[in-house]
């Protein structure tokens, strides 16, 4: 009897550990557009929604800058690792990516910062004519988790 209990008991404990897997690893794609003067835009994409169930999650966004003729020029993606003990949440962790994909753009700069519940990164990049910077563009992405492990 004590083994059929046992056994009961384990094969609960898995669908349980299970489920929890399958919950974190859902997500909500959101995407959200910002558009400028020259007919240029920014997409922005990220994963967020969910809840923060395990005791570590990787949680990534990013944004992607398009000319007006709809091609991609570069991206910059922020990455950050969130904690969550005894009902407190908090980032551990943050990475910066960033990539041209244009000739017309080079990246000046990269960086990536976390405090509390938030992680950051910034991108300068340089718009270039015949090999000249004639512009430059300053881009920041930051995800945050609630309190209650949602992101945002």
């Amino acid at each position: 009897m004590k083994k059929i209990v046992l056994a009961l008991l384990s094969v609960c404990m898995i669908f349980a550990t299970l489920t929890c897997i399958n919950v974190i690893g859902s997500t909500n794609e959101s995407v959200s557009v910002e558009y400028f003067e020259d007919g240029s835009y920014v997409i922005d994409e990220d994963s967020s929604g969910v809840a923060l169930l395990a005791t570590r999650t990787t949680k990534s966004k990013t944004s992607t800058y398009y000319a007006s003729d709809g091609t991609a020029q570069w991206y910059i993606k922020v990455t950050g690792t969130f904690t969550s003990r005894n009902g407190v949440t908090e980032c551990i962790d943050s990475s910066v990516a960033a990539e041209v994909y244009s000739s017309d753009w080079k990246i000046a700069r990269k960086s990536a910062s976390y405090a509390g519940r938030t992680a950051v990164a910034t991108v300068a990049v340089n718009q270039l004519l015949n090999g000249a910077v004639v512009n430059t563009l300053v881009r920041s992405l930051t995800l945050t988790c609630s309190s209650a492990g949602t992101f945002y």
